[in-house]
């Protein structure tokens, strides 16, 4: 099976953000201090109230991106 990509997709490469973090964590292998602010993934476990706000959210189906101006409830 031969696969044909548009030019678009052909020109698609690695998210950046991944290669930062590969970085990040070699010189921190290496003893440096280094501040990670290349992904949201926190060092911190989630907080309890967190853990059960994600478990409501998901028993009420909001399991979708929210608009970009955020939620006007929050707003």
């Amino acid at each position: 099976m031969i696969v044909h990509l548009s030019d678009f997709a052909r020109t698609l490469s690695t998210e950046t953000a991944f290669t930062v973090l590969a970085v990040a964590r070699r010189l921190q292998s290496q003893g440096k201090d280094v501040v990670e602010l290349e992904i949201g993934d926190s060092p911190f476990n989630s907080t309890p109230s967190a853990k059960q706000a994600g478990i409501d959210a998901i028993r009420n189906n909001q399991t979708h991106y929210c608009p970009s101006l955020g939620l006007p409830d929050v707003r």
